[in-house]
C-alpha cells in the first residue's frame, strides 16, 4: 500500500507539472520526467505519422538517442523498430535495451 501511494503522487505531481508545460519537447521531457519517479531510467519520443501513414517525423526526444532514419528526421513505418511496431499495431512496446522490445503485456 505505501508503494501505491508513492505512485499516486508522483502521478499527481506529473499531472500539474504537466499542466504547466509549454510546447512539444518540454511536455514530453516533463512526462520522461515523471514517469522516471516510476519506472526507473526511461526515455521517450514524440512522433507525427503523416497523412499518408507511410512515415513518422520525430517531433521531440528526450533521454534517447534518434533511431535510424532518414536523414530528415523521417522512419517508414515498414521500417522494424519499436516505435513504428507500437504505431502499425496500437500497442505499447517495451525496450529492454539498445537491440530488445516486445509488445506490452495488456
Amino acid at each position: 500500500m505505501p508503494r501505491t501511494r508513492e505512485y499516486l503522487a508522483a502521478l499527481e505531481r506529473a499531472g500539474l507539472r504537466l499542466a504547466g508545460a509549454r510546447g512539444l519537447e518540454r511536455t514530453l521531457e516533463t512526462a520522461v520526467e515523471a514517469a522516471r519517479t516510476c519506472l526507473g531510467p526511461v526515455g521517450g519520443m514524440l512522433a507525427v505519422l503523416d497523412v499518408t501513414g507511410q512515415s513518422l517525423s520525430i517531433a521531440a526526444l528526450c533521454g534517447m538517442s534518434p533511431p535510424t532514419g532518414r536523414a530528415d528526421g523521417t522512419l517508414r513505418m515498414r521500417t522494424r523498430l519499436p516505435v513504428t511496431d507500437a504505431v502499425r499495431t496500437g500497442r505499447p512496446v517495451w525496450v529492454a535495451g539498445p537491440r530488445t522490445s516486445r509488445p506490452a503485456i495488456p
